[in-house]
């Protein structure tokens, strides 16, 4: 199993997130992020419309040239956009090149997974008075079923919250 965190804050600005191979993932970020999936002072100094020019050129290299037999990353990365939240969702494996944009008019729930089976396993309760409780719940339970098919999992998990703010979106680390 591995150690490595695989979701990133960087500032109050943006999350980055993967699943899949690590070496892929840091391969796709391109010197952004290092080998533990840490960000560099480069990605730091990016805007969240910045790193996603970035990314979309290295996408756009990949689906046209294709990736190496053992390739496999999804990577989200979340931040404003014009007062709204934005998600951007990468995946590539050999022979599968998807990017999908989600956009937040007022809140966003979002969960993603290289192993569909995962998403089989998230069910948020809307009726819930306390949305985000709902939210972490399901994941938690996403979390305690997926541990037991998926290697990449273990069981010390984050979560990060998407405030509205007066300005802006801005992201907070509410549980470890």
């Amino acid at each position: 199993r591995s150690c490595i965190e695989k979701v990133k804050m960087v500032k109050d600005q943006f999350l980055y997130g993967f699943t899949g191979r690590n070496s892929s993932a840091v391969e796709f970020f391109g010197g952004l992020i290092d080998d533990e999936i840490n960000p560099t002072e480069r990605i730091n100094k990016l805007s969240y419309v910045q790193l996603i020019d970035i990314l979309d050129k290295n996408f756009d290299v990949y689906k046209n040239k294709g990736v190496t037999e053992d390739f496999d990353t999804c990577a989200i990365i979340c931040g404003p956009v014009e007062g709204r939240m934005q998600c951007t969702r990468y995946l590539i494996k050999p022979g599968e090149y998807e990017k999908r944009i989600s956009v937040a008019e007022k809140g966003m729930k979002m969960v993603s997974s290289f192993l569909e089976k995962h998403l089989e396993n998230f069910n948020i309760n809307e009726d819930k008075e306390d949305i985000v409780m709902a939210i972490v719940d399901a994941f938690q339970v996403m979390v305690d079923k997926g541990i037991d098919f998926d290697e990449s999992i273990n069981n010390d998990i984050v979560a990060y919250f998407i405030n509205e703010g007066c300005d802006r979106p801005y992201i907070t680390q509410k549980l470890k």
